[in-house]
């Protein structure tokens, strides 16, 4: 950060991307830093249950800080009017399948789904992205390597400030 620059004031914190790409991973490593609680993780479904699952991530979108991890483009726009930062993961979909498989070998995680994965379209989050980088608000990043993810994990401090 710039010598005199004071870190961002951030409460409620939107990450997106696809199924495979760390985004609850991120979520959990900001709220551990910041104290924000994270609502409303995970992929949602397809049929009914995605509906629901949408619906609880808008309420929960309500509250005076969050940090809501996502993949449901349809509510991304809606989440991203209320929070102060959106981060966008955009992984390769060859690293977001490696840590797929990671996860369901050293996790034992039984429900993964290869095909959301395989077949993830990562332009509604890019276009979301470039809208925010357009209006200025709220304040977006785009990370597009594990490296990125990494740094913005270990910078977030420095950059970020959570206000009371």
């Amino acid at each position: 950060m710039a010598p005199g620059r004071q870190p961002v004031a951030v409460r409620r914190i939107l990450v997106i991307g696809g199924p495979g790409s760390g985004r609850r991973t991120l979520a959990a490593e900001i709220a551990g830093m910041s104290g924000l609680p994270v609502v409303a993780p995970g992929v949602p479904g397809e049929g009914p249950e995605a509906g629901a699952q949408i619906a609880a991530a808008l309420e929960a979108a309500r509250r005076p800080d969050w940090i809501i991890a996502t993949a449901a483009p349809a509510a991304w726009p809606h989440l991203a009017a209320r929070g102060h930062l959106v981060v966008a993961i955009d992984l390769p979909v060859e690293r977001r399948l490696w840590r797929l498989a990671r996860q369901r070998v050293l996790h034992g995680e039984r429900d993964t789904d290869w095909q959301a994965a395989r077949s993830y379209d990562p332009a509604p989050a890019l276009r979301l992205a470039a809208a925010c980088h357009g209006r200025g608000t709220p304040r977006c990043v785009l990370l597009r390597s594990p490296a990125a993810v990494s740094w913005f994990a270990r910078a977030y401090p420095a950059r970020f400030a959570t206000v009371p």
